[in-house]
């Protein structure tokens, strides 16, 4: 309809449930000239394909639940952990609270961890880069962002600092 009328929309979204027709809708839509297509991602299998076709994906009820009962499984007191880029990426932030051990201690990191992800603290409304603070204070929030390959190894990381 648009198409008679000689006009290309700037955004095209596609909502089904069915991740297939979902991309097949959004490859159509790139072929009429429509360059933001933003479509929603039921099946973990289809995840890495709609990135590698620089889809916007929205999680779809389906992986939000997958990835809310991963997220309560491998998250602790102290440690909260978060999926995101179709199950590839990982956060994990851990807060100093008053009784920690790690007030005015020094942060550490090894070169072989800080290769695996990037870090950060929030302190108030700052965010400083790891490396650069002499101490960690109350209610800073140590920020881990990495791939999910290293998970592991960042977890253990974050846990023993």
């Amino acid at each position: 309809m648009l198409e008679s009328d000689g006009i290309t929309p700037d955004l095209f979204i596609v909502a089904s449930e069915n991740d297939e027709y979902n991309i097949t809708k959004c490859m159509e839509a790139r072929d009429h000239g429509i360059h933001k297509v933003i479509t929603i991602n039921n099946d973990i299998a289809y995840s890495k394909l709609m990135r590698n076709l620089n889809l916007e994906v929205v999680r779809g009820e389906k992986i939000n639940v997958f990835y809310s009962i991963l997220e309560k499984i491998e998250s602790s007191k102290i440690v909260i952990k978060r999926q995101f880029c179709g199950g590839e990426g990982i956060l994990m932030l851990r807060k100093i609270f008053a009784t920690s051990d790690l007030i005015n201690s020094s942060p550490k990191i090894s070169s072989k961890i800080e290769n695996m992800g990037i870090f950060f603290i929030q302190r108030e409304r700052e965010i400083l880069p790891f490396n650069t603070i002499e101490s960690f204070m109350e209610n800073d929030l140590i920020v881990a962002i990495g791939k999910n390959e290293n998970s592991e190894i960042l977890s253990n990381w974050i846990h023993q600092i």
